[in-house]
Formats: C-alpha cells, sequence, structure tokens
C-alpha cells in the first residue's frame, strides 16, 4: 500500500510589527512602569526598578516594548529617555569583543539622537570622554577586553540619571545562550538596577526564577 508522506506541521505565523494604533490592553504594565518613570523624575529612588516580562511567543511581549520605547523617547514636556535593544536583530557574544562595544556605542548614539544638542554633554561630559577613549582604546589593543568599557557606559547611565529617567529595554533575550547572558546580567543590568535610578525592562520567553530573589532584596 503506498504510503503518503507525512504532513509536516504548520509554523506558527509570524508576530505583525507593532503599530500604535492597533495598540491595546496591558494596562497593569503600562501602570507599574509610570508609577516607576515617575518617582525616578521626583529624584526618589525607584522602587525595584527592574521588571521582567517572560512568556510563550506571541502573547505581545515585542508590541509592549516597543509601545513603551515610543511612550518614553525623549520630549521636551518630559526628562526621560528609552533606549531598546532587540537582540532577534542585533548580533552579541561575550565572546566576542567587537559586538559587545557594538552594543554599548549604538545605545550611546541613540542617546545622542534623543537629547537636544548639548544636553549629554552638558551632564555627563567626564563619563562620555571616558567611555569614548575607552572604546578607542580597546579597538587599538586586541587583548584589551570590553569589560571596563561596560563599567564606564554603567557611569554613563548613572550620571545621565541626574538629568533624566533612563529606561533601558532588552527584547528577545532568550536567543542569548546561558554565558552572554550571564555577563549582560553581571555586567549591565545588575550594576545598573543598584542605582535605583533607571527603569530596566527585560522580556524573554523564560521565566528567571532567580530573579524572585533579587526583587526581595530589593524590597528589603
Amino acid at each position: 500500500m503506498d504510503r503518503y508522506p507525512p504532513i509536516p506541521p504548520e509554523l506558527p505565523p509570524e508576530p505583525e510589527g507593532y503599530n500604535p494604533d492597533y495598540f491595546a490592553n496591558r494596562r497593569y504594565e503600562l501602570r507599574l512602569i509610570r508609577r516607576k518613570v515617575d518617582e525616578g523624575l521626583t529624584k526618589q529612588p525607584i522602587i525595584e526598578p527592574l521588571v521582567h516580562i517572560w512568556g510563550i511567543r506571541g502573547m505581545g511581549k515585542s508590541w509592549l516594548m516597543r509601545h513603551l520605547d515610543a511612550l518614553y523617547r525623549f520630549k521636551p514636556d518630559e526628562a526621560t529617555v528609552s533606549i531598546l535593544v532587540d537582540f532577534s536583530k542585533s548580533q552579541f557574544s561575550h565572546w566576542v569583543p567587537s559586538t559587545i562595544t557594538d552594543l554599548l556605542q549604538a545605545v550611546v548614539d541613540d542617546i545622542r539622537i534623543q537629547l537636544p544638542e548639548g544636553k549629554l554633554q552638558d551632564v555627563a561630559q567626564s563619563e562620555l570622554s571616558a567611555f569614548q577613549s575607552e572604546l578607542e582604546e580597546i579597538g587599538q589593543d586586541s587583548k584589551r577586553t570590553p569589560t571596563h568599557l561596560s563599567e564606564t557606559f554603567v557611569a554613563l547611565i548613572c550620571q545621565l540619571s541626574r538629568a533624566v529617567v533612563p529606561l533601558l529595554l532588552f527584547d528577545t533575550t532568550e536567543i542569548l545562550d546561558e554565558d552572554d547572558f550571564f555577563w549582560l546580567e553581571s555586567h549591565l543590568i545588575e550594576p545598573i538596577v543598584r542605582t535605583d535610578r533607571v527603569v530596566v525592562v527585560v522580556a524573554g520567553r523564560k521565566e528567571i526564577p532567580r530573579w524572585r530573589e533579587f526583587g526581595a532584596r530589593q524590597r528589603l
């Protein structure tokens, strides 16, 4: 008896691109972020500045991240700066130093685009100069690692938070392997979160149980 070839399983459709006209719901998440931004705008420590959004594919995580990015990009009437990093659209590996420097440089370039001319230099001139100097040194010396660059980047973001409330949005983190995510967590996320002056939102498909303990320490 002839056998028919197995029917291949249907692939789930690609999620539609973000459209602000069709964005709906997510009131709880939007209020949560809004409260943290307001705390930062009053120059008070932000309570639990780390927000973790996780769930299955297609539930709207990326739409929410893009909506937050659109809401909080710098506007003259509100002192916020939003940076969206989508790891599905960028190469990142802590084993390849150039991918780290490219990521950090892209973030700084986006901040420069958002802030009025001279404002970034006015509030963080020394940190910005240190960042650029470290970047040049890494490019000239192949033996140097971007670890110190991440430290000067954190110092730059911390200084910037004296003038505006920065929001760092890390999307599709599930594509990072365990070592790459650990580098991101230990060198960028954790030191920035500990300042209590920057809102950090991390979205991915996997829950990170150990962050529950970190949240408990924040509340204490």
